[in-house]
């Protein structure tokens, strides 16, 4: 069977502050998994080295359930302000990981053809049972911004927990 040629691959044409956003996306999303990191080392009372080795590898819902755990676990030693901030601060982590983070890592570029141009919107399949789900985002000058800086205040939001948890785990 004969086949048609492939095409070569294409991604969209990008400002170079839209680039550099991107890359404030993935630094920030680093930092803000060390911060995570630390929650769970603060909350183990082992060496820094094997406390890291416990979450090193684990993807971002283990690290948010663990620390949640841990949290729980130690739960006579903080008040409940501070549960209720991190429920608060793990939900909006979770859905950071699942609009931002996930599309950058995992999303495809996509171009669309319009009568009078080319628009390029993102794609994230996943198959799970009952077929494949794919979530479709068109990117707006912009919208690499947004995402940068809410990832960085979540840092912020993280740091923040972490100083207000040490009067209970010192």
């Amino acid at each position: 069977m004969k086949r048609e040629p492939l095409e070569p691959p294409r991604w969209p044409e990008e400002s170079q502050e839209t680039l550099a956003n991107i890359g404030r996306c993935i630094v920030a999303w680093g930092v803000l998994e060390r911060e995570i990191g630390f929650a769970i080392e603060d909350c183990l009372p082992i060496p820094d080295d094997l406390a890291m080795a416990v979450s090193a590898n684990l993807p971002i819902t283990g690290k948010l359930n663990l620390v949640r755990s841990l949290i729980g676990q130690w739960g006579e030693y903080f008040g409940d302000a501070l549960h209720r901030d991190l429920d608060k601060i793990c939900g909006e982590t979770h859905r950071a990981a699942e609009h931002y983070r996930d599309f950058l890592a995992h999303g495809q570029p996509w171009p669309v053809e319009l009568e009078n141009e080319t628009i390029w919107v993102w794609s994230k399949s996943s198959a799970k049972r009952g077929g494949v789900k794919s979530t479709w985002f068109r990117f707006r000058e912009g919208d690499m911004a947004h995402m940068a800086n809410e990832i960085t205040a979540l840092v912020g939001k993280w740091h923040e927990f972490r100083e207000a948890m040490q009067d209970g785990v010192t």
